[in-house]
């Protein structure tokens, strides 16, 4: 302060007291004049009022005042929230310097100054870049408080940027079929010690600088992309993230159904590809040089051109995407060897019964099993069989052998050749009186030679020179009486050289009473009654002879002619007493008259429906009378070419339509009665499947299952379908069906759909598809 104290006064003493908490004191004499630093540690200018006062020695004294203004404190000051980081590093700086708040702020890096920095006392914030990827890199921030006087004050902090660090690579491929093989190369710029982190998108990972990896797609209809990401981490935890995507194609998937994979010749499969998925294109390739590239659903035939092997064809299927991804499926097929059947036979005829020896070695070598039928007469497995036919019919007899060559894989052939048994005579005949005495010389002859209905020749030799080639002569007349006369029959065949013989003898005694007579048959078979026509022979002499009958029955008459109808059957001796002049005389006949059969059956059911097996079984009940002690023989005819010789009789059908039944019933002594039912049997074959177009699955027991009606179905397959195509339900039991419930739970109302295929037992298969609506 400059003291301006009057000199010429008397002052010399002077006080002074600076209102900042201090004082002092300065004297005339010495330097009236003081120095004093004022301070102010406020943020607002501040006065102080200094006062001085002057004293004379004389104790009289003066003071004044003066105010000296102390401009408000000014100290720059910042701190920073993070003094070094990673390019690029925004860091701010807080403003903590003391101040009017009406200071101003200039903010500065590296010396130049920041226009954009605050100026006033906000908060700074500002982003520091380095482009080195190699050093770090270092910035000098100034701060400068000036406030309203111009007073300033400055502060300097530097911060740290540490290395540039950018992420990059590139892939040798980015898209391609499942599985997807990529070769990452490293193109990041970085500093030595960089750490590399790589999420190929699919749950793997890796910590090389250029890696590699195989991509998988499990999907068969849907392509499937992958973020591949990149991290580079240096030293200082400076990093950098890039991503790029790879595309992993879907490979479509290859499977087909075929109906048969063997048989014999030919094969014809039946197949489809409907359980492929995924694909745009697809080819079959069926082993044999052809293929096919429109048909979702096809048969091919398959034939052996191999001699007495097994022919191989590899199938394949094949199916490709727009972007050639594929996949294949494939199946060998076998075509057995065809089997030809043939044989020989030792001879095809001869006399019954004739013994034949057959050989199946003409058969082709495939063939390893035989059957034979030996025309209904037996029946034999062996490879050289011989049979002897023993035929029961009055005619030549001609059997269809039937020969089934089977091979080891079931491939068969059947051949027919015939062989004929002749028709094999037995002579036989009856000869009554065997004695008798002249002028009775008149035989009876009853031819009985087997088979009766045969057509035969005859010769008949008397004895007495006389011969006949009447079957039946009934009688023949001696015109001389003799012992031991022999009667000889000779059959023999017209179509063969077949034949038999028999002879007997007789005697006629010198005459005597003439009791003889002759009968138009003494033997037959009962109808409404059997007449027989009795003639008793009349006396050589013309005697009147007075004759009785006794028929063997209880009946009696009398006349030389008479007739008798026998009304039961059974074996009756008939007595002829012829009396005369002479005396009496008496002679016997034997009748035998037998039971006639009664041709009755039953037919259970007489509708019957083919089965799985394509066959429809029917009983045949057989309710005939055989009054026969010595049994029937029986002969069925079921009107589809087939017969039988039992008595009660199964029989499987295995063509639709109606067939007439009829059974003949034949006695031993050759009474025969048959029965024609016409159409008595009806073959049906169903074939018919009908599907619902909705359900109401609410559990009132009323359309609560998806299944068809239907009749005849052998083979059957029902799929159901969301409208997306996802299989939800399958069944191979026709009396199965969608309860409309997925996994458990009710499915939503909405439309789905429904395949079904497969066969009918009048052999048509089926192939059906639609829709069904849910009806909740």
């Amino acid at each position: 302060f400059d003291n301006q104290t009057d000199p010429a006064s008397d002052a010399e003493f002077f006080s002074w007291n600076f209102n900042d908490g201090t004082s002092g004191s300065s004297a005339k004499s010495t330097d009236p004049d003081i120095t004093h630093i004022f301070t102010n540690t406020t943020t607002n200018d501040r006065v102080y009022t200094v006062w001085m006062q002057a004293e004379s020695d004389y104790g009289c004294t003066h003071d004044t005042t003066l105010d000296i203004t102390v401009y408000s404190n000014v100290v720059a000051n910042f701190s920073i929230t993070d003094n070094e980081g990673c390019p690029p590093f925004e860091t701010t700086m807080l403003n903590t310097s003391i101040g009017n708040a009406a200071n101003t702020y200039e903010w500065y890096v590296d010396g130049i100054f920041d226009g954009a920095a605050p100026v006033d006392k906000t908060a700074y914030t500002n982003t520091f870049d380095n482009v080195d990827f190699l050093a770090t890199r270092s910035y000098s921030i100034k701060l400068i408080a000036e406030n309203s006087h111009g007073c300033s004050s400055e502060k300097t902090k530097s911060i740290t940027v540490f290395e540039d660090v950018t992420a990059g690579f590139t892939m040798d491929i980015d898209n391609g079929c499942n599985p997807l093989f990529v070769d990452f190369t490293d193109a990041s710029l970085v500093p030595p010690l960089t750490t590399y982190i790589w999420d190929f998108g699919d749950g793997a990972s890796s910590g090389a600088d250029s890696p590699d990896h195989t991509f998988y797609n499990p999907s068969r209809i849907a392509d499937l992309n992958y973020t591949i990401e990149q991290i580079v981490l240096s030293a200082n935890y400076c990093s950098d993230t890039i991503t790029d995507q790879v595309t992993v194609y879907h490979n479509p998937i290859s499977k087909f159904w075929i109906d048969r994979t063997s048989s014999c010749p030919d094969l014809i499969a039946n197949m489809n590809n409907f359980d492929s998925d995924g694909y745009d294109s697809f080819e079959w390739r069926f082993g044999d040089g052809t293929t096919n590239t429109t048909d979702q659903m096809l048969s091919h035939t398959y034939p052996n051109t191999l001699v007495d092997v097994v022919q191989n064809y590899t199938l394949e299927h094949w199916v490709t995407t727009v972007n050639g991804c594929s996949d294949s499926a494939n199946l060998i097929l076998n075509v057995f060897p065809d089997v030809i059947a043939d044989f020989t036979l030792s001879t095809n005829a001869g006399c019954n019964p004739v013994t034949v020896s057959f050989d199946s070695d003409p058969s082709s070598d495939p063939a390893e099993y035989f059957y034979w039928d030996f025309g209904g007469d037996g029946t034999s497995n062996d490879i050289a069989p011989v049979h002897t036919f023993t035929s029961t019919w009055p005619a030549d007899y001609t059997y269809d052998i039937m020969l089934v060559a089977r091979s080891e894989f079931d491939c068969r052939d059947t051949i027919f050749k015939p062989v004929t048994a002749y028709v094999q005579p037995i002579a036989e005949f009856d000869i009554a009186p065997i004695v008798q005495k002249f002028p009775n010389s008149e035989i009876t002859l009853k031819n009985k030679t087997l088979p009766s209905a045969a057509a035969f020749n005859y010769l008949w030799e008397f004895g007495d020179g006389e011969t006949s080639n009447v079957k039946d002569p009934v009688t023949h007349l001696y015109d001389h009486w003799g012992e031991d006369i022999e009667v000889k029959l000779t059959v023999n065949s017209p179509t063969s050289t077949c034949s038999d013989e028999i002879a007997k003898l007789i005697t006629i005694l010198p005459p005597d009473i003439n009791a003889d007579f002759i009968v138009d048959r003494n033997e037959g078979c009962l109808q409404d009654g059997f007449e027989v026509n009795f003639t008793a022979a009349s006396s050589a002499y013309s005697e009147t002879y007075e004759y009785a009958w006794e028929f063997g029955d209880g009946k009696t008459e009398t006349g030389q002619f008479v007739s008798h109808n026998y009304e039961k059957a059974g074996v009756y001796y008939v007595k002829l007493t012829a009396k005369g002049l002479g005396g009496e005389d008496y002679e016997y006949e034997t009748i035998r008259v037998y039971s006639n059969p009664i041709a009755n059956f039953e037919v259970s059911p007489r509708s019957s429906m083919l089965n799985y097996d394509l066959e429809a079984r029917v009983e045949f009940f057989n309710l005939s009378e055989c009054n026969d002690t010595s049994g029937c023989a029986y002969i069925w005819d079921f009107g589809d070419g087939e017969t039988a010789i039992s008595r009660d009789v199964t029989h499987n059908y295995t063509d639709l339509g109606l067939y007439d039944v009829g059974l003949t019933v034949t006695t031993a002594h050759g009474c025969v009665d048959s029965l024609l039912k016409v159409e008595e049997v009806e073959i049906l074959g169903a074939g018919t499947i009908t599907f619902p177009n909705a359900f109401t699955p609410n559990g009132d027991g009323l359309n609560d299952v998806f299944r068809p009606v239907s009749e005849g179905v052998i083979k059957y397959e029902l799929l159901v379908y969301t409208r997306w195509g996802e299989l939800i339900f399958t069944t191979k039991d026709l009396n199965a069906g969608w309860d409309g419930k997925i996994n458990g739970e009710l499915a939503k109302p909405d439309v789905y759909v429904w395949k079904a295929e497969g066969k009918f037992t009048n052999g048509r298969a089926f192939e059906l598809a639609g829709d069904v609506t849910l009806v909740k």
